[in-house]
């Protein structure tokens, strides 16, 4: 049977999976001859089918091809044909005798094999294989190495980025620095520890003439007036002429504070109400008259507020109000020991 015949209609067989029936009138022209062409076409559709390109699978594979005359050039493409690659069997020539084992990946393979010499095939992996393999681990090297660098330059911009951003630490002011600093905004509030009162009160005038005198007190010749008042008065610390040399003194952490004594700042008299009377041989008191009156009550509550006379304390209560201020103040600015005198 011609060689030629054998290996083209093989690969037809494996490669364009044409029915091996077709052809059994060809090859059945020595006995066994086709049930080992059967045997070869069902290892090459198997390995095929269930893409066992494992060593021991190749061995096989050759030693069966071996045994029905398939050439070296044969081998090689059905080789190629499992591993992927495209083939064209028209331009095969399978009369080609010479066997291209660094295609194929075989080592050192006999012209001819026997069942004792199975063992000596050693199969490595086709060069499409390690083709593809070697192109799939570049890949996967240059995605890495890319990750890598997207990276190690997004972070670290990003982390110049905010170097430049940041201002430069400046020292913190001392305990000094801040308590000029406190001074100088407390120069800026005219009065420190101010409190208010409100004063409720009625002043009351009398005019006694000759009858009265003579009479005395009689109804009828009386003639008096009764204004109700309310007072808003208010006291504080006067801080405009407050300066640290005056009026602190330092000594490492205590501080002693020489404040002034609290004044009346302002009072503000409102007229509530008039109460004139007068009797039926008097006459009523003139507009002219109330008024003069008005500001008389007001100049006794003034002079009375001012001398003291009138009991409450206003004054105690403000400089308390600027003791607990500096007190509090002096602490917060880091001050251990605080003193305060009113002079």
């Amino acid at each position: 049977m011609d060689v030629s015949t054998v290996n083209k209609t093989i690969a037809s067989i494996c490669i364009e999976k044409e029915d091996l029936q077709k052809y059994r009138s060809v090859l059945d022209k020595q006995p066994g001859f086709y049930n080992k062409c059967e045997a070869f076409v069902a290892a090459y559709r198997g390995m095929e089918s269930s893409r066992n390109l494992t060593a021991i699978a190749f061995k096989k594979l050759y030693f069966l091809g071996r045994q029905i005359g398939l050439t070296d050039e044969t081998l090689q493409l059905l080789t190629r044909s499992l591993n992927g690659d495209p083939v064209n069997l028209s331009s095969a020539s399978f009369l080609t005798s010479d066997f291209d084992t660094k295609t194929l990946g075989v080592k050192d393979i006999p012209k001819s094999l026997n069942k004792e010499d199975k063992s000596i095939l050693e199969f490595t992996p086709s060069q499409s294989i390690v083709k593809r393999r070697f192109l799939r681990a570049i890949i996967g090297i240059a995605a890495v190495a890319a990750c890598v660098v997207w990276f190690l330059v997004f972070y670290e911009g990003k982390e110049q980025e905010e170097i430049v951003i940041l201002p430069e630490a400046k020292a913190a002011p001392s305990r000094e620095e801040r308590l000029t600093e406190a001074i100088q905004k407390l120069n800026l509030t005219a009065e420190l520890g101010t409190v208010e009162y409100t004063v409720s009160g009625i002043h009351s005038e009398t005019d006694p003439n000759w009858i009265s005198q003579v009479t005395g007190d009689i109804d009828w010749v009386k003639r008096a007036i009764a204004i109700e008042y309310q007072a808003t008065v208010t006291a504080g610390i006067d801080m405009r002429n407050f300066s640290q040399d005056r009026n602190v003194s330092v000594s490492g952490s205590s501080v002693v504070l020489y404040l002034p004594k609290a004044e009346i700042t302002s009072i503000d008299i409102k007229k509530c109400k008039d109460h004139p009377y007068a009797g039926l041989l008097r006459s009523d008191y003139h507009v002219t008259e109330t008024h003069e009156i008005e500001v008389s009550a007001e100049k006794a509550l003034i002079e009375k507020i001012g001398s003291g006379r009138e009991q409450f304390p206003i004054k105690e209560d403000a400089e308390e109000n600027a003791r607990r201020f500096f007190d509090m103040l002096m602490h917060e600015l880091g001050f251990e020991s605080v003193k305060i005198v009113f002079r």
